[in-house]
């Protein structure tokens, strides 16, 4: 006798009863799937958004009060560090292949407003606008991919996130450029010289006058020195080092280092390696984490018992049909071996679901993150699941045996 078209006969008569195992086990594997694959994407997300960032140095505080407010730009309280740190970052000035400052605070329209330099802009020259160029004025700016402005496009800082939720300035800024897409909350921010920042919050010495009077020309000569040591601060330094030995002496020098701010007070100062600052954000998250594995965990491993009593489910359901094959010849192997492959089917079909259905689930959570943080989030179809589901496929594999020997030894048949 043909086990296929026994089988196959068998799914069409307990269809209902196949599809809802099959449903079930599929739903309690897909939450499984999406854990494994949304916490891989946060974490593949959330380094690569942290690449061009390699240390940053700021007020000595939270490493982790750095990190998302400089490379995530989350709104964290973060102490200034006083300009003269930029001349002052290593005792080999080879160390530094480039630093740049970051200043934050105002919005343009949603999009964060941030004080930096030419230099930060354009990665010292290592990366290519998309549209555009680099600001060159005082009230010139360039805008993330997806900040909502356009090349050539006006507009006034406010603080908060619009200015019904704040004051205005008077200043008006004008996009020259459009930096290409990063996949990063950056995307969404505005560049603007830092001078400019300070200046229209009355903080500038170097410049008393608006930009757009008579000393305009005197002012951009002035800052095309790059002359910064007297401003007020910014909220962190961006460094990028020639090599790790570089980096590391770098921050050995910084921790060891004190700046006097305008007001004369005393600014311990420290250098986080990105990297080092996400591997303790990750530990924070890796309780909640286990814990979403362990509920998932569970709901395979309940979902795989039902699976497995579903094969006593069927048998009886079929009692008078595996009587009559029973009456007409046919072997107890054979009534084994296709319950034993109805619980089988059941599951593969599931897993199969679960993947599909899992990765759907992610992507979801992923576009939620995105909307929310900026990060570009997408998930991949990896090991770590799949391994999962071949271990969920063998376990009921083994397991399916048991209702089926017991089924094929009972009176049933």
């Amino acid at each position: 006798m043909n086990v296929f078209l026994f089988l196959k006969g068998e799914l069409r008569q307990s269809k209902g009863v196949f599809f809802g195992l099959t449903v079930l086990l599929a739903l309690a594997l897909a939450v499984a799937v999406s854990v494994i694959q949304t916490e891989r994407m946060v974490k593949s997300s959330t380094i690569r958004a942290a690449e061009q960032f390699d240390i940053l140095v700021g007020a000595r505080g939270s490493r982790s009060a750095l990190l998302l407010g400089t490379v995530y730009l989350r709104d964290e309280m973060l102490s200034l560090v006083p300009m003269q740190v930029l001349d002052n970052l290593s005792p080999k000035t080879s160390d530094i292949n480039w630093a740049a400052p970051l200043a934050f605070g105002d919005r343009a329209g949603k999009a964060a407003l941030v004080g930096t330099t030419r230099v930060f802009v354009d990665q010292a020259g290592k990366r290519a606008l998309a549209k555009g160029r680099n600001f060159e004025k005082p009230y010139e700016a360039v805008a993330g991919s997806n900040a909502g402005v356009s090349l050539n496009d006006e507009f006034r800082p406010s603080h908060g996130m619009s200015a019904a939720l704040g004051h205005e300035h008077n200043e008006s800024f004008k996009i020259v450029g459009i930096l290409p897409e990063t996949g990063t909350p950056w995307d969404r921010a505005v560049l603007v010289p830092i001078e400019a920042l300070w200046t229209m919050h009355g903080q500038n010495p170097a410049s008393r006058h608006d930009a757009r009077g008579d000393h305009a020309h005197e002012e951009i000569e002035a800052w095309l020195k790059s002359d910064l040591s007297k401003l007020p601060g910014a909220s962190a330094l961006v460094v990028k080092p020639t090599n790790m030995a570089g980096a590391y002496r770098i921050r050995q020098h910084l921790l060891k280092t004190s700046e006097a701010a305008p007001d004369n007070s005393i600014i311990n100062l420290m250098a986080v390696f990105t990297g080092e600052a996400l591997i303790e954000l990750f530990a924070v998250f890796s309780a909640a984490a286990s814990a979403l594995k362990a509920f998932a965990a569970s709901s395979v491993a309940t979902s795989l018992a039902a699976a497995l009593l579903t094969g006593f489910v069927l048998a009886k359901l079929r009692e008078k049909d595996l009587r009559l094959l029973r009456t007409m010849g046919a072997p107890r192997r054979f009534i084994l071996t296709s319950v034993w492959m109805s619980i089988e089917s059941a599951i593969l079909l599931a897993c199969l679901g679960a993947l599909i259905l899992g990765t759907v689930l992610s992507a979801a959570a992923g576009m939620a993150i995105t909307n929310q943080t900026g990060i570009s989030m997408m998930p991949t179809v990896g090991l770590d699941e799949i391994v999962l589901l071949a271990v969920v496929t063998a376990a009921g594999a083994v397991f399916a045996v048991i209702p089926a020997c017991v089924v094929g030894k009972s009176r049933l048949v």
